[in-house]
């Protein structure tokens, strides 16, 4: 008898063999017999997500995306796909969206964006036609380009979208009339410009929200105030600075946080460059969001130190973000002592000392972030903090504090100066790129 490898594995291992071929070799495997055929089969009929940004989709040499192959696999499996991702960034799960800067700015690992071809119209029509089950859908223009006509039949075909993701459209916004919002959970329309979002969520079914994100997009906020309902766990009203309605941002969200019931159960807010928020609007949050564990409120220019001490309130609060306010340095000592994570870049005052009875106050806390650049002696900062927690007595902690340090500004020689100055073993020293990189997605 003659011994071949159809002999010898039998049909679960030709399924862990393809499963983990490329696209492109699947697509010739199947060629080969009609065992190999079936195997293959199983496996399309299986495959429940399509990831544009993928390896498998992009050509390695153009780095353009690999249409032809994308439409090969609809075709194969357009009746079992719940998830379609056309997004640059990482294929997180929508229920993290809220909670990492990450989720907005990184890029897939394995593909060039800078040199991805945009997409045309008919490869989203290609969707519309065969797909009708889709669960889950991310677009992006720097891969695929649509307008209000092509999401309109996409809507209309897929009544059960649970995760709707747009980044960097242009729309007139009809389309989303279209949109059932049943079993809708999360909505992120990221640098999105919309004339006329006609949401129209209200109705026999209410939206049931739980994460809602209008990040940098200019769009109509009484449209957006529909969403926000005692669903909702996750909201970012952040905008752009040079977004010229930002203003309306902070005079709807006034009028909603006065109203303690809507926002019961709200988890993570984010207002980042608001216009307008004030100290009343961080009394109205800490009256009306007591569930509330993560807030950023860093460039909201008409924080002071009293609007701060108004969170005393929020005891589950564990994760704040104050980047950039014109608050005194003292304020570090009358923060609620909850917190487990603080950052505070742009603070032009910071002292060693301050820094030192912070410690000391905030027992739990375990993640501080500083911009060293803006103290006056910033090469000396982490030397002088080591002798001040010296002198406050502090001598051991339960929990390790990482402090973090924007590395702009310092020099590779200065930054390894201060990366190997000796610290105590509950004091942890790192430093980072960028100001996007969100502290908090570990701690929620």
């Amino acid at each position: 008898m003659t011994t071949t490898i159809n002999t010898v594995l039998n049909n679960q291992d030709f399924l862990e063999i393809f499963k983990r071929l490329p696209l492109q070799d699947r697509l010739i495997a199947e060629l080969v017999c009609k065992r190999w055929k079936s195997a293959c089969d199983y496996l399309w009929q299986t495959n429940q997500q399509l990831d544009g940004s993928h390896e498998d989709f992009v050509e390695k040499i153009t780095g353009h995306i690999h249409f032809s192959l994308f439409e090969v696999v609809l075709k194969k499996s357009f009746q079992f796909i719940t998830k379609i991702n056309f997004s640059c960034t990482p294929n997180y799960s929508y229920k993290q969206t809220l909670m990492d800067d990450d989720y907005y700015y990184s890029r897939h690992p394995t593909v060039d964006f800078c040199k991805m071809k945009k997409g045309d119209p008919q490869h989203l029509e290609s969707i519309l036609s065969v797909c009708s089950n889709i669960r889950e859908l991310k677009l992006d223009s720097a891969i695929i380009k649509c307008d209000d006509e092509c999401l309109s039949e996409l809507f209309k075909r897929n009544k059960k979208i649970r995760a709707l993701e747009l980044v960097d459209y242009k729309l007139k916004g009809h389309c989303f009339s279209q949109l059932s919002y049943k079993y809708l959970e999360s909505l992120v329309l990221f640098t999105c410009l919309i004339d006329n979002a006609q949401f129209k969520a209200h109705g026999k079914n209410p939206p049931k929200v739980k994460s809602l994100s209008v990040r940098h997009s200019m769009i109509n906020h009484k449209e957006i105030l529909q969403f926000i309902t005692d669903s909702l766990q996750q909201l970012d009203l952040s905008v752009d600075m040079l977004l010229a309605q930002h203003h309306e941002y902070s005079l709807g969200l006034a009028k909603l946080i006065d109203t303690p019931s809507i926002l019961k159960n709200l988890k993570v807010l984010r207002l980042s460059d608001v216009i307008d928020v004030n100290d009343h609007t961080l009394h109205l949050i800490a009256v009306s969001c007591s569930e509330l564990i993560a807030l950023d409120v860093g460039y909201c220019c008409d924080i002071s130190d009293q609007g701060l001490q108004n969170l005393a309130p929020l005891k589950k609060l564990k994760c704040l973000q104050i980047d950039g306010l014109d608050v005194s340095s003292d304020i570090f000592l009358h923060l609620n002592p909850s917190i487990r994570v603080l950052t505070a870049i742009g603070l032009d005052d910071i002292t060693s000392l301050v820094v030192a009875k912070m410690i000391q106050r905030m027992e739990v806390l375990e993640k501080l972030v500083l911009d060293l650049a803006c103290t006056e002696e910033y090469s000396e900062f982490v030397e002088n903090l080591v002798d001040e927690i010296d002198e406050v007595g502090i001598k051991e902690r339960d929990v390790v504090l990482r402090l973090g340090i924007l590395e702009d500004g310092f020099t590779p020689d200065a930054r390894l100066e201060i990366l190997n100055t000796p610290c105590p073993a509950f004091l942890k020293l790192f430093m980072f790129k960028n100001h996007s990189e969100w502290p908090f997605k570990n701690y929620l």
